[in-house]
């Protein structure tokens, strides 16, 4: 009986071992038959795509609706008056060292609360948690910004009309308006 069993099994070890050899040889094949791609050839092809003109007039409408919509609005007037989701800020002391304080949301069991959570890098740029505080508590960044410098800093607001915006450094490079149409500047 176990000579039957021992048998059994090499026979069912040979069937997956061909299934995987013909499943490698296709698997060629179709790698095979793909276009060749030369060194450079990748960059030239963007390039050309690149500078074409947009074919699309889907594409053209929402660049143009972007435009005018992003000219309609005056952000730094709506920061104002609109409510911060989140912000981001990364401080360079002199000695090199960056901290990173984040103000954000959380969720929780009686609903979503402030939260600011201070990391600092380590020798690999890798962020590690300082301090976690509740609310939104710009006690560590005045003090980290005593000695340091703002290298990066990213906010997102929501306006009381349903206007989503990102800013980066001062720039917003992304903003979602009522309809829901995204525009990325």
């Amino acid at each position: 009986m176990k000579k039957k069993n021992a048998f059994f099994i090499v026979l069912l070890l040979n069937i997956v071992f061909i299934f995987i050899y013909f499943f490698m040889i296709e698997s060629e094949k179709k790698l095979s038959e793909l276009p060749k791609v030369e060194p450079g050839s990748i960059n030239d092809h963007n390039k050309i795509i690149d500078s074409g003109p947009l074919e699309s007039k889907e594409n053209t409408n929402v660049t143009s609706y972007c435009l005018e919509e992003f000219s309609k609005n005056n952000f730094k007037e709506l920061e104002r008056s609109s409510e911060l989701l989140w912000r981001n800020i990364h401080i360079e002391n002199p000695s090199g060292i960056v901290y990173r304080v984040r103000y954000f949301y959380d969720d929780g069991p009686n609903g979503q609360f402030k939260k600011t959570i201070v990391y600092k890098e380590n020798d690999e740029g890798f962020p590690l948690i300082h301090k976690k505080l509740v609310g939104f508590s710009d006690i560590e960044e005045k003090s980290l910004l005593k000695n340091g410098k703002i290298i990066w800093e990213e906010r997102a607001f929501n306006s009381p009309n349903d206007l989503y915006w990102r800013v980066i450094n001062n720039k917003v490079v992304e903003f979602k308006s009522k309809n829901q149409k995204q525009c990325n500047l």
